[in-house]
């Protein structure tokens, strides 16, 4: 699968236009936050500029042979950075590594951070259906 089929994906996760007073990303659409993007409009973000910051700063950030490694690193990232994701790579064999240490992130960051519990089950989730798409069970 390549770029378009992924990043379908996790458009679709990553949903419209908010601003939660929890999310340190802060003003968020489709995605891309105030925080990494400052000079972006981000209330009047399209979908095309979402999909070019996704391809230029997410999916070119890495090289890899597996495909499916691939796609797992980019939706990861999205979510929790490409340094995050860069360094937990060292540590994962599959794709399936990678997403269960990204679980394992999640619950780490709620302990150390409860107010970050709110967004614990959509990230599970994520991860649960992001596990059946790159499986093929979707």
């Amino acid at each position: 699968m390549s770029f378009d089929g992924i990043v379908e994906f996790t458009l679709d996760h990553e949903g419209g236009y908010v601003k939660n007073l929890l999310d340190p990303g802060g003003e968020t659409n489709r995605g891309i936050s105030k925080r990494a993007y400052p000079d972006e409009d981000i209330r009047n973000m399209t979908s095309a500029r979402a999909r070019e910051l996704y391809k230029r700063d997410y999916w070119d950030k890495f090289d890899m042979d597996d495909d499916n490694l691939h796609m797992a690193a980019f939706d990861s990232a999205v979510n929790m950075g490409v340094g995050r994701i860069k360094s937990f790579l060292n540590g994962c064999q599959t794709w399936e590594d990678l997403i269960t240490r990204r679980e394992e992130y999640y619950h780490l960051l709620t302990i150390r951070k409860p107010k970050m519990k709110a967004f614990l089950r959509g990230w599970l989730n994520r991860t649960r259906e992001l596990r059946e798409f790159i499986g093929g069970k979707k």
